[in-house]
C-alpha cells in the first residue's frame, strides 16, 4: 500500500495503471528466501484481492481512493513504529 501510495503521488496516472507499475516493479521480492507457513494465508489473499480489487478501483473516485490509500499507508507506518519502538 505504502509503495502505491508513493506512485500515485509521483506518476500522474490513473491508480488502475500506476498499480500495474507497482506490480511490476515489485517483482524483485520472487528471489527473496521464502516462509513457506505464509504461503496459503497470502495466496488467498492474493486471490480475492486480485478480483476484488479491479472491480473496487474502476468504481470509486480516483481522489477518494488516493486519500484512503494514503491513509492506510500511514496507518500501517504508525503501527510498524510502535511495534518496532515500543
Amino acid at each position: 500500500m505504502a509503495l502505491l501510495a508513493v506512485l500515485a503521488v509521483a506518476i500522474p496516472e490513473p491508480l488502475a495503471r500506476v498499480n500495474a507499475i507497482k506490480n511490476v516493479s515489485s517483482g524483485f521480492a520472487v528471489f527473496g528466501p521464502v516462509h513457506w507457513a505464509a504461503v496459503a494465508p497470502l495466496a488467498v489473499g492474493l486471490l480475492i484481492g486480485g478480483a476484488a480489487g479491479p472491480l473496487i478501483v474502476r468504481r470509486l473516485p480516483s481522489d477518494a481512493l488516493r486519500v484512503l490509500i494514503g491513509l492506510a499507508a500511514l496507518g500501517l507506518a504508525a503501527s510498524l513504529a510502535w511495534d518496532a519502538y515500543t
